[in-house]
């Protein structure tokens, strides 16, 4: 098994049907395994912060048969163990139920959830509490008693660690959203394989430290998933990010051309210019207004800067410069501050249709383009938008994206032949090919003006240096994530400027280039 794999609840469903149902794990074993981690995790920080009683909260699934399992260790660690179990004894079946006979004789009472106000009274502020309640499975607002009973955990958390099975009660297993209520968790600890959940929306916040324990499952237990996603991490990038020949020169390394910038908006094509080659572009020329130029040319004296024919924008004329440029140019960055003007959707028509060169498209650059724009690219393309620009492009509801990101994001990749980069607190990518890649890196901080402009400048940097599109979105974006958590880790996250990610780049690219 890949272990970077990330699973729908759908697909991880699918997986326990066929290690259970045609290769022959058993259930109960599966579960004793998956509580046992849970209940290592929850016993080192009972010790870390000295606390002696844990508070254990059981639905009727298979997240309720782990909780069984972690009390019955706790236990047998010598910790005092209070099980609130919600269904109703009868409710309780197959591998869940055998673990709950099973802490019962061992000499644990379970306290069963009839009463809220009496549950309450119950409730130890000095306790870890562990979330067994729900699983990933959740997909619709929650309702009834068990909202009621989440609301009434949420009410009187107070200092207790949170300890959640697989993902914390609340939070919708494939999309990440918080459907009604949710108890923030410290840790979660995962079984067998990550989930969507763990990571987007809402789960990013809920979720804590997420843990994975490999349970053991076949290969053969994947062999019908229908999404391919998985983690990008630092292990992956190690591996397809390459050191430069030591006989290499600035032609070979690349050059980039990076073309935007207008009168109001220049930092942003400057900090894509810096970052570009921070980054490790060999030689890197600029077509922008002549508005822009000086700033540029007085911020990156690196950069080549050439000045477009209009004084405020780019317009066609320029398109004489990007042929000059062109022979000996291997990838384009297009968009940063480039700007709404008329004149300037005309040149990117223009420049679309002459390119041929592996390009990476954001900001305005995208504003001037529509979908059916990309059916007629001549070149490998990625594009880097946020939400708000990616609904606009794709005229699609913001609520629709959120609850189906990847079926969204993987069908119009597919559809247009374009790798996707969507930027967001957890972004994703995505290629033509089907393939998902989720991005756990970065820092409330980087949500600041220019962040986005500093990571098309990586991935313009990479694509120059011939590295495919699609591993040069990863590599750039992982880049863009660590160098962010550097800065942040310096200037704090509400201190933090854009430019102050591109200082860290050295230190990370010399981490991955050892």
């Amino acid at each position: 098994m890949n272990k970077n794999i990330v699973l729908t609840s759908q697909d991880a469903q699918q997986v326990d049907k066929i290690a259970m149902g045609e290769l022959g794990l058993v259930g109960k074993n599966l579960m004793k395994k998956a509580g046992g981690f849970t209940a290592q995790n929850a016993f080192k920080i009972m010790e870390e912060k000295n606390i002696s009683k844990c508070q254990i909260f059981c639905g009727k699934g298979n997240n309720g048969g782990d909780g069984f399992v972690s009390a019955y260790d706790l236990f047998q660690y010598g910790k005092e163990v209070d099980v609130f179990v919600i269904p109703k004894e009868d409710e309780i079946k197959g591998d869940a139920k055998y673990h709950f006979e099973r802490i019962v004789k061992a000499g644990i009472t379970p306290i069963f959830v009839d009463n809220l106000a009496e549950i309450e009274n119950k409730l130890d502020s000095d306790s870890l509490w562990i979330d067994g309640i729900l699983g990933t499975g959740l997909n619709s607002d929650l309702r009834g008693p068990i909202y009621e009973f989440i609301k009434l955990l949420v009410k009187n958390h107070k200092k207790q660690p949170v300890v959640a099975i697989d993902i914390p009660s609340g939070i919708d297993g494939t999309n990440g959203k918080n459907r009604g209520s949710v108890l923030k968790a410290d840790i979660t600890t995962t079984m067998g394989f990550y989930k969507l959940g763990n990571f987007l929306q809402d789960g990013k916040k809920y979720n804590g430290d997420v843990k994975m324990v490999d349970l053991g499952y076949p290969d053969e237990s994947f062999k019908d998933v229908k999404n391919k996603i998985y983690l990008c991490d630092d292990e992956m990038i190690k591996k397809i990010i390459s050191p430069i020949e030591i006989t290499a020169h600035k032609y070979q390394i690349g050059q980039l051309v990076a073309i935007g910038g207008s009168d109001s908006m220049g930092g942003a094509i400057t900090l894509s210019a810096i970052s570009s080659l921070r980054s490790g572009v060999g030689i890197l020329h600029s077509i922008v207004p002549k508005s822009v130029a000086n700033n540029l040319k007085a911020h990156s004296i690196e950069t080549i800067v050439h000045q477009a024919e209009n004084e405020n924008h780019i317009e066609k004329k320029d398109l004489k410069l990007v042929k000059t440029l062109d022979k000996k140019t291997k990838a384009y960055l297009l968009g940063p501050g480039i700007g709404r003007n008329t004149a300037t959707k005309i040149f990117i028509k223009s420049f679309i249709t002459f390119n041929k060169k592996p390009t990476v498209i954001d900001a305005d650059g995208l504003f001037h383009l529509k979908p059916n724009d990309f059916l007629f690219m001549d070149f490998p393309v990625v594009i880097t938008p946020h939400w708000g620009e990616f609904c606009r492009l794709f005229s699609i509801d913001s609520e629709e994206l959120s609850e189906n990101l990847i079926e969204i994001t993987t069908r119009i990749s597919q559809k247009y032949k374009i790798t996707i980069h969507l930027k967001s607190s957890t972004s994703i990518t995505t290629f033509p090919s089907g393939e998902i890649f989720i991005h756990r890196t970065g820092t409330p901080g980087m949500a600041t003006a220019g962040s986005g402009d500093v990571l098309t400048g990586f991935i313009g940097s990479f694509l120059a240096q011939g590295i495919s599109v699609e591993h040069a979105t990863l590599i750039g974006a992982h880049i863009h994530g660590k160098a962010g958590e550097m800065a942040s880790e310096k200037f704090g996250d509400r201190s933090m400027i854009a430019s102050d990610i591109i200082k860290f780049v050295p230190n990370v690219l010399k981490r991955f280039e050892k």
